[in-house]
């Protein structure tokens, strides 16, 4: 059975504060690296996981770098002590606890992978095509969507190419469908026979927005003929 990680509280004299992640902040984080190239300091690090247990939801830059500071030199957790560098794992386990919390109240995916790449992917009892159009091919391809600078970014990624890969036929969804069909192929991963399907998926929709690149380029090309005299 897997570790289950607690959230850090302590008591300061500035009040009590609590490092922990919930989905929010973990969709939040993983947007703020994508958008810095995977670059954090240690503040607004700590800053993302102070604001799940917020009162007000949020916390001060004076604030953040306060409990920095305080955890520099380490902290007593459940009669251990950790150093700064073991608070930065520890949190690394609590982003991934929220990703496993949040999947597991959902069903697994039921995945297919067709021989042309493109995945079916059924989440409650509805079937989903993943593939892309040369056009939205090319667009997430653009937005960098294979391009992870960071284990943290895994969920925003993630949810990321679901949203793409179901926008091949312009039809209105759902505002969260992408979500929940990422965190259901997640799910996936608590059992044994389907524990791969998620990477399986990525690599089948890698493979396959690769070959309608490359297919839209070769018959671009096939459409310029040379003219015999």
């Amino acid at each position: 059975m897997s570790k289950r990680y607690n959230n850090i509280g302590f008591d300061t004299e500035h009040g009590y504060f609590e490092l922990g992640f919930t989905l929010k902040e973990v969709d939040a984080l993983g947007s703020y690296l994508i958008a810095n190239k995977g670059n954090i300091d240690d503040k607004d690090f700590f800053k993302f996981a102070l604001e799940a247990n917020s009162d007000a939801g949020y916390i001060s830059n004076k604030k953040a770098e306060y409990v920095l500071q305080g955890l520099r030199n380490g902290i007593e957790l459940e009669d251990d002590f950790l150093e700064f560098e073991e608070i930065v794992g520890y949190l690394f386990g609590l982003y991934v606890q929220a990703i496993d919390d949040a999947a597991k109240e959902i069903e697994p995916a039921i995945v297919a992978i067709n021989k042309d790449s493109t995945v079916d992917i059924t989440v409650d009892g509805k079937t989903h095509k993943l593939m892309f159009t040369r056009e939205t091919a090319e667009e997430t391809l653009k937005n960098g969507i294979f391009d992870f600078n960071s284990a943290l970014e895994l969920y925003s990624h993630g949810s990321r190419l679901i949203r793409a890969a179901l926008e091949h036929d312009g039809k209105r969804r759902s505002a969260r469908l992408h979500e929940n069909v990422f965190l259901a192929l997640w799910a996936t991963k608590f059992d044994e026979e389907t524990e791969d399907d998620l990477l399986e998926v990525v690599n089948a929709l890698s493979h396959h927005i690769k070959e309608v690149v490359e297919s839209g380029v070769k018959k671009s090309k096939a459409a310029f003929k040379v003219k015999k005299n």
